[in-house]
């Protein structure tokens, strides 16, 4: 009796040793899934970061591109202001020249034709010779 009360004794105390066992190993399963599930979350957010990262830059590249055609259309826009100006500025100029050339013709033909009404003007007479 004593014999198989110590024996009943001991596998119980092995029992409990094993039942211990996988009461540690079931924590330490719960732990390590744990420790996944958290790793994973960072994981997950760190993916989210660097897409988010990722569409910024692309954003930005996009902003210095339209920046960067912007100001190649503005500089053509300048540079046409410009020879339109210088355009205009050569025509009110020729323009000119031409207005002081007709200016200077019509004084011509003027001058031309007094000179011409002088000539043909009778000669008026001296008078008496003295």
């Amino acid at each position: 009796a004593r014999a198989a009360e110590e024996a009943r004794a001991a596998e119980e105390a092995r029992a409990a040793e094993e039942a211990k066992a996988a009461e540690e190993a079931a924590w330490r399963a719960e732990q390590e899934a744990r420790a996944a599930e958290a790793a994973a979350v960072v994981r997950a957010e760190e993916e989210a970061a660097a897409t988010e990262l990722a569409e910024a830059e692309a954003a930005l590249l996009l902003q210095g591109a339209a920046r960067g055609v912007q100001a190649r259309n503005e500089a053509t826009r300048r540079r046409a202001q410009k020879a339109r100006d210088d355009a205009e500025r050569r025509m009110k100029s020729a323009k000119a020249r031409l207005a002081a050339q007709q200016a200077a013709i019509a004084a011509g033909r003027t001058a031309g034709r007094a000179t011409t009404d002088a000539r043909s003007a009778p000669a008026t007479d001296p008078g008496p010779p003295r």
